[in-house]
């Protein structure tokens, strides 16, 4: 079965974003690093079947365009590609292309953005741990 990895929000205060999602919601606060090279400061909040990714904006970067004043805003959803069957055949047969130079990797595995023009729109990533 296909697993969702995470879930990403932008805010404008991360404390105050972590304070609501674990003393208001019961998740479990569960790590936070800061990305000066990414202009962003993150915390993942774990409920019981989804971690929460957290994303405060802090400088020019990727997700710089995102601050706003207005309201927190879904970001992206990320999918542990280890858990989707024939993701390649399934991209193929539906035209979903990756984002061109965007895989990354991370101290825990490869993240890889797809093409929001072959999502529906939708930022969309991939993720596989090692």
């Amino acid at each position: 079965m296909t697993r969702i990895g995470h879930i990403a929000v932008v805010v404008q205060d991360l404390d105050k974003a972590v304070e609501l999602f674990s003393r208001g919601f019961g998740l479990t606060p569960a790590s936070r690093k800061d990305y000066p090279d990414l202009g962003i400061k993150v915390a993942v909040v774990k409920a019981e079947n989804l971690d929460v990714e957290l994303i405060e904006p802090t400088g020019p970067g990727n997700y710089w365009q995102f601050r706003s004043p207005g309201p927190a805003s879904f970001n992206h959803l990320s999918f542990e590609g280890d858990t989707i069957p024939s993701l390649g055949e399934r991209s193929d047969k539906l035209g979903i292309r990756e984002k061109k130079d965007s895989t990354r990797k991370t101290e825990s595995g490869t993240i890889t953005d797809l093409d929001p023009e072959t999502t529906l729109g939708l930022r969309l990533q991939v993720y596989k741990k090692g």
